[in-house]
């Protein structure tokens, strides 16, 4: 409708070049303030990375490597290895890692070499980095160690032993497990219900 307005008005050809001007300053501006995450937008120098605020204040230096956006005030940087600092800038995770990530618990999985660990986001050590393996499972993590698998919680105390022969299988809302050829139905809390050890 509008483009029919401004037709009566203007050129066909002007109309054409206008709507089309009109299309890719909405893009741009678009564009522009979907660079800015919780405030802050992520700026180069010399190939290296900071953050700038809404009215271009330099609020982190450009100093890393490779830098993530901000989610719920955090943020993951690599300076040579992997951390975390805060919107102010303040290093919260020393970045000594290979690699990190966050679970959708909000938990972030730690690793170094070949060996995992977990924090919080606040920086506080869950597990120290002596894992084989970590995955989620509801509240719980599943651990790998030295080849056997077990269940440790959100506070990084073993609920289910680490002695498990196979990783676990999940069945609806639990989890089966072997040991020593022997079946065990694990519940959400990591305890074995009863009555359901299979045996060969």
């Amino acid at each position: 409708m509008l483009r029919r307005l401004i037709g009566c008005l203007i050129p066909k050809r002007s109309l054409n070049f206008l709507f089309f001007l009109c299309c890719a300053l909405i893009l741009q501006n678009n564009e522009t303030q979907a660079q800015y995450i919780e405030g802050l937008k992520i700026i180069t120098a010399e190939n290296k990375y900071g953050f700038v605020n809404e009215n271009g204040k330099a609020v982190i230096p450009a100093i890393y490597d490779e830098v993530q956006d901000f989610r719920e005030s955090y943020t993951f940087v690599r300076l040579g290895k992997w951390g975390e600092i805060d919107k102010r800038g303040d290093v919260i995770i020393p970045t000594t890692y290979d690699s990190i990530a966050r679970f959708s618990s909000g938990a972030i999985l730690v690793r170094m070499g070949d060996r995992f660990g977990l924090m919080r986001r606040d920086g506080k050590v869950i597990c120290p980095v002596i894992y084989d393996d970590i995955t989620v499972w509801y509240n719980l993590f599943v651990v790998k160690q030295s080849g056997k698998w077990g269940l440790i919680d959100q506070k990084g105390t073993v609920v289910l032993p680490i002695e498990y022969d196979t990783a676990p299988e999940e069945e609806l809302y639990d989890l089966t497990m072997k040991k020593a050829g022997v079946t065990y139905t694990i519940d959400y809390k990591g305890e074995v219900i009863p009555n359901t050890v299979q045996r060969k």
